[in-house]
Formats: C-alpha cells, sequence, structure tokens
C-alpha cells in the first residue's frame, strides 16, 4: 500500500513518478510538459531532478553547479531545500 503525503494544508498529494532506465525515452520532455500543464491549470507543482546531468533544471533554466542532490544521494549527506521559485 502506497505511502500517504500530506500538503501544509493537510490536503492529499499526488505524486507523478516518470521513470525509465534507457536513455532517449523523453522523460525529461514528458516531466516537463505535465508540469506546465499541471501548473497552467492551477496545480501547485513541484518537480526534483534526480538526473546527475540535470536536463531538467536546465529546461525551466535553473542550474544546480554542485548536484547537491545527485551528491546527496550518493554520499547520504544532508542537504536544505532551497531555491523554490514560481516560473510563470
Amino acid at each position: 500500500m502506497p505511502a500517504k503525503c500530506y500538503s501544509l494544508q493537510h490536503m492529499p498529494i499526488k505524486i507523478i513518478a516518470i521513470a525509465n532506465q534507457k536513455d532517449g525515452t523523453a522523460k525529461t520532455t514528458t516531466t516537463a510538459a505535465i508540469a506546465v500543464l499541471l501548473s497552467r491549470g492551477g496545480v501547485s507543482v513541484h518537480m526534483v531532478d534526480m538526473d546527475p546531468q540535470a536536463s531538467l533544471t536546465r529546461a525551466f533554466g535553473l542550474t544546480d553547479s554542485t548536484d547537491r542532490l545527485y551528491n546527496a544521494l550518493r554520499t547520504g549527506e544532508s542537504i536544505s531545500v532551497g531555491d523554490s521559485r514560481v516560473l510563470w
């Protein structure tokens, strides 16, 4: 049974994961398109780019030059949740 997640307002959060081990399967494009469409429809969207190439991060004009999430997952170090931006 999947874990239940709740927002600060105690509303259920929907989690959508786009995953495939094969390269070139449009994971980044699909993720970006779904996020944009949901956001334009008034849904709050939080994307997590776990690819060390950070293609999704760059697609939205952001950078993570220190690969914080990737390194935290690789080494177990903690990271703070920082740069939350409204992009449009």
